[in-house]
């Protein structure tokens, strides 16, 4: 004997397979890479660029500890060292705060200017389903410019009557 029980039910991405992109500092949205919901991305893809101020000047903060370091000479003292590599280290923490990452920082210290403009980068795989971001769009920190989804993998959120909770169990078959 077999009971069949029939509900409705809402698809939905998998929480534990989502990204929301907001910086952490806040600036203007200058070009955008990927212009619609609902567009496939690539892990590492380029969504969007921004300016932004306070990154311009901690850039510029960054390379001018760098190369206070890179410049010291062997005949400086350990005191000296040591205030330089803080500095540096401090200057690297605050990119590092802001999620600005080891590739970006590296093409700053070869670039050896600062960049007017930053990219955002896409943490996984999937697609866009939702986009905030417009050109020229002025945004502060924590601000959600877009989200993406692995939609590879989604969940299934379905109503049971109570009547037939005593039939539900974890792994039982579900026609959809």
């Amino acid at each position: 004997l077999t009971n069949t029980v029939r509900t409705t039910a809402v698809v939905m991405h998998d929480e534990t397979r989502y990204a929301r992109i907001a910086p952490r500092f806040s600036g203007w949205v200058r070009k955008l890479y990927v212009n619609s919901t609902g567009a496939p991305v690539e892990k590492g893809q380029s969504l969007f660029t921004v300016y932004s101020p306070e990154l311009f000047s901690t850039e510029n903060e960054y390379l001018i500890a760098w190369r206070g370091l890179q410049q010291l000479t062997a005949d400086v003292s350990a005191e000296q060292r040591t205030a330089a590599t803080h500095l540096l280290g401090s200057a690297r923490r605050r990119l590092e705060l802001w999620e600005i990452g080891d590739n970006e920082i590296r093409a700053l210290e070869q670039r050896g200017t600062a960049s007017d403009e930053m990219p955002f980068r896409s943490p996984i795989a999937g697609h866009v389903v939702a986009k905030m971001a417009v050109e020229g769009k002025s945004f502060t920190a924590g601000e959600s410019l877009y989200d993406v989804a692995d939609l590879s993998h989604l969940w299934l959120d379905a109503w049971v009557f109570e009547s037939d909770l005593p039939l539900m169990q974890q792994g039982l078959l579900a026609s959809v």
